[in-house]
């Protein structure tokens, strides 16, 4: 089992790395991998790992410190498993990322996943999603119409490139707990998506492309 910790300067301000990793070392268990601010976006963040589960509430104090000009720190323990930050799309990736999606995850996982020229092709959609940006959107747009959005891998298959999941997913949606199912098929170029088709009949998808048109983008 692997955990990480994103750190990130809480007044958007980049910090040294290093500055960084003596608070991460100074708040946990000692790190067994560091990612510097070229993984962790345009926050300028660093991405920590553990094997043993760091103290929350160390990680908490960490927040209060300062470093250098009074930049502020602040901590969250992301992911529980280290398959999600690895380098090129897995079945094991994708069910560890599914199982608990987190948005902030989400946009340090996705291009490391996914090509340049993705295309992804969704249920409810009359266009697909074409580029890595417009895919990450759509992903962010998901989680954002259903933050407690849940998906298990039941089953997978591959033939040459493609590869099938399917699976189950819980969401709260207009109120109520839904339970659904669906489809993803994977055509992969190398370790990256190429292509990622969705087939479900959860209304869910309907919703998510209802509120794009209204915000005059379609999903």
């Amino acid at each position: 089992m692997t955990y990480h910790v994103l750190l990130e300067p809480a007044e958007g301000n980049a910090l040294e790395a290093a500055a960084m990793e003596r608070i991460s070392a100074a708040a946990g268990p000692r790190p067994i991998r560091v990612l510097g601010p070229d993984a962790c976006g345009e926050h300028g963040g660093l991405l920590v790992a553990f094997q043993t589960a760091p103290d929350a509430r160390a990680f908490g104090r960490s927040a209060d410190l300062k470093i250098g000009q009074g930049k502020a720190l602040t901590a969250r323990l992301l992911v529980d498993t280290g398959e999600i930050m690895t380098d090129g799309w897995s079945v094991e990736s994708w069910a560890a990322f599914w199982a608990d999606p987190d948005p902030a995850v989400a946009r340090q996982r996705l291009p490391r996943v996914v090509a340049d020229d993705v295309a992804a092709y969704w249920p409810a959609s009359e266009t697909p999603a074409l580029g890595k940006q417009a895919y990450i959107e759509r992903v962010l747009s998901l989680l954002a119409l259903v933050p407690d959005l849940r998906l298990s891998c039941e089953e997978w298959a591959a033939h040459g490139p493609s590869v099938f999941v399917r699976w189950n997913g819980s969401a709260t949606f207009d109120g109520e707990t839904v339970r659904f199912s669906g489809v993803d098929r994977i055509l992969l170029d190398g370790p990256r998506v190429r292509e990622n088709r969705i087939y479900s009949d959860s209304p869910i998808f309907a919703a998510l492309e209802a509120r794009a048109r209204e915000a005059g983008t379609a999903a």
